[in-house]
């Protein structure tokens, strides 16, 4: 996405959420209208603003964040993830993750935040049971020991969303080395996304099981992905039910990747577990 959109995008969101609204304020160092994030959004009224400034956020009330169920903006206050940064400072042993979504509705949206160095049984970097929307954000070195490296979106009805997200040397010890997706009538979207250097036993970059869950992925890159069984060669996905919609999405050499005809919409769709 270029800068000019990306920036109307970022003032499209404070329109929407700032218009009799409050916007909180919090630093890396605890200062600021709250100490810490979680703090913030234990205090935040629906359809409120949290703006983090730049700077590295981590220790209690920075990681394991668990969100409520209520609609409100998080994001970074230069809309640049590279300045603003949860680091989960997790290891084995020491399990920690940046959010923790239990069931919550549409209208969460977080913008221009890195979660790096997370570390859990699954979704290394965010566990997602609901809806939440996460734009221009990086997922950075981040580990499961079991499933989804970066995030682990499973059961329910929801529809997650990564717009304009960037995941790179995730890895997952079992199935999905960034994102692994498992539910009932479960809809994940992957749009304008980047993939690179993630691993897994299964699906170096995505996973998706069965169950009905299921996975559009439009407009995104896949380079050096890795899977050591299902999703080998390409080692992009591992797969039940994902569709790469049109513009199709790519693998960039020197990835071998297998060809599909194209359905008459236009996509390219991946059934059955193999490489897409």
């Amino acid at each position: 996405m270029g800068r000019s959109a990306l920036a109307a995008c970022v003032i499209l969101l404070l329109l929407t959420f700032t218009v009799g609204a409050t916007t909180w304020y919090v630093r890396p160092d605890g200062t600021g209208d709250l100490p810490t994030i979680q703090a913030a959004v234990d205090t935040l009224a629906p359809g409120d603003t949290l703006l983090l400034a730049s700077g590295v956020f981590t220790g209690d009330g920075n990681i394991n964040i668990a969100v409520p169920a209520k609609a409100f903006l998080m994001m970074s206050e230069t809309a640049d993830p590279e300045d603003c940064i949860i680091d989960c400072e997790g290891h084995l042993g020491s399990p920690r993750r940046g959010f923790n979504f239990g069931w919550v509705p549409f209208g969460i949206v977080i913008n221009g935040v890195t979660v790096r160095n997370g570390h859990a049984d699954e979704g290394g970097a965010v566990s997602c049971n609901g809806s939440p929307t996460f734009v221009n954000c990086i997922f950075e070195s981040n580990r499961s020991d079991y499933l989804g490296g970066a995030v682990s979106c499973v059961y329910g009805i929801d529809e997650p969303v990564f717009r304009n997200c960037v995941f790179r040397s995730n890895e997952g010890s079992l199935w999905g080395g960034a994102i692994y997706i498992e539910g009932i009538w479960l809809d994940v979207l992957v749009d304008s996304c980047e993939f690179y250097d993630n691993h897994a036993s299964g699906g170096g970059a995505i996973y998706c099981m069965m169950h009905e869950a299921q996975a559009e992925i439009r407009n995104s890159v896949f380079y050096n992905n890795s899977a050591d069984g299902e999703g080998a060669p390409s080692g992009w996905a591992a797969c039940r039910r994902i569709s790469l919609a049109a513009p199709s999405s790519r693998m960039l050499p020197p990835l071998a990747v297998r060809s599909r005809q194209a359905p008459e919409s236009g996509g390219r769709q991946a059934r059955g577990c193999g490489s897409a």
